[in-house]
């Protein structure tokens, strides 16, 4: 269905978005973040990504499973996103 794929993309799209201010307030930044680059090009460290995961739980209302706490899924914003997709219905 055109109209429910199209109102996904949205959704999508405002998760970019949310994670995307997540990431520059955890920098303290104000920079263009592209979807695929690792985020760790923009100053992201380990003990920063910690609270992007808290904080991605806190925005979303999720809890990441140990699993899913694996660096890999933490690497990009599309990354990001299909972590989270995980959790949303």
């Amino acid at each position: 269905d055109v109209e429910r794929s199209r109102g996904l993309g949205d959704v999508y799209k405002r998760q970019e978005e949310n994670i995307k201010k997540i990431i520059c307030n955890i920098l303290d930044r104000n920079i263009v973040i592209d979807n695929r680059e690792d985020i760790r090009a923009y100053g992201m460290d380990s003990l920063l990504k910690v609270q992007l995961v808290i904080k991605i739980e806190e925005e979303f209302n999720i809890e990441f499973v140990d699993e899913d706490l694996d660096q890999r899924n933490f690497v990009s914003v599309d990354e990001i996103c299909r972590t989270i997709n995980k959790y949303i219905k």
